[in-house]
């Protein structure tokens, strides 16, 4: 799957980086493994559409459509930033628990 994404346009590209955010964090984190499996099924499912979204607006030369394709963009860059960002909070998290108790 993860091949396919990157397989599109810059849109693809940003949902390979979230998935691959969403894939590390669950790998850390025990904690928010069921929420991060939701997750990853959801970007799963939202994935082709996307895919067709970033096609249909690269043949178009609407301004409105780039623009609305480049906040997309943005928002999955930035989801994916604070994916691994909470996990590396949690993982800071239990081993300041671990190293100094409870």
């Amino acid at each position: 799957m993860i091949g396919e994404v990157f397989a599109g346009g810059a849109l693809g590209i940003a949902l390979g980086v979230l998935q691959e955010a969403v894939k590390r964090a669950r790998d850390r984190s025990v904690t928010t493994r069921f929420i991060l499996d939701r997750l990853k099924a959801t970007i799963d499912s939202i994935t082709p559409l996307l895919l067709q979204i970033d096609k249909v607006s690269e043949e178009m030369e609407d301004p409105q459509s780039r623009r609305v394709n480049e906040d997309l963009k943005l928002l999955l860059k930035t989801a994916a930033s604070l994916i691994e960002n909470n996990a590396e909070l949690r993982r800071r998290n239990l081993l300041k628990k671990l190293r100094f108790g409870n």
